[in-house]
Formats: C-alpha cells, sequence, structure tokens
C-alpha cells in the first residue's frame, strides 16, 4: 500500500468528515483545516494564540489532535469565525511586515521609525 500525497490526504479527509455520518470523534490538524476551510498552517496559527485548543497537553512540535464535534460547532459560529480570521490576518500581517523590514535592513535601504 502506497503512502498517501497530502492532497490524496486532505481528499480522504475531506469525504470522511463532511459526507460520512459519523465523522471520527478527533481529527489532526488537516481534518480541523477541512472542517473549519483553513489550511492547517492556519490552524497552527489558532492553536498558537488560544482559538483551538487541542486535545491532550501536546508538546510544542507534536501532532495535534481535535475534537471533531467542538470544530463542527465553531465552524457554524460566525463571531468565532471572524475573530479567528482577524486574528490569522494579524499574524500574516506581522509576519510580512518582518520579512520587508530584515529584508530592508539586508539590502541597507532605511527603515521608517
Amino acid at each position: 500500500m502506497k503512502a498517501l500525497s497530502k492532497q490524496e490526504e486532505a481528499e480522504l479527509l475531506t469525504k470522511l468528515l463532511l459526507l460520512s455520518e459519523r465523522p471520527p470523534a478527533r481529527t489532526n490538524t488537516m481534518g480541523a483545516g477541512v472542517v473549519l476551510g483553513m489550511t492547517d498552517v492556519e490552524i497552527g496559527v489558532l492553536v498558537s494564540k488560544n482559538f483551538l485548543k487541542p486535545l491532550g497537553k501536546p508538546a510544542l512540535k507534536a501532532s495535534k489532535w481535535f475534537a471533531t464535534r467542538e470544530l463542527f460547532r465553531l465552524a457554524e459560529d460566525r463571531d468565532w469565525l471572524s475573530k479567528a480570521t482577524q486574528a490569522i490576518q494579524g499574524e500574516w500581517r506581522e509576519r510580512n511586515s518582518s520579512r520587508k523590514a530584515a529584508t530592508s535592513t539586508a539590502n541597507g535601504e532605511p527603515t521608517l521609525s
């Protein structure tokens, strides 16, 4: 049996989580992204900003598991989705501004203070 590519795994998770009568009780980061309509990277941002709480107490770099039922509840909570989206946008804004500042400094360009 060959290993699934990331795209094949995402497609399988989509079918399992969204089309089955009884989805599994827990799912990984990719599955959380499928349910919430986000990437697994964005799920990581939400965990780091305490918008999502993984099951158990996983180590910082360990795989994260989430309660599927809780994810479906959050997917229907418009206020939570709005706040989560703003948190993700803020994270990308912060990362991009840090990257631009580092690039400007490396190129010898003056930075605005």
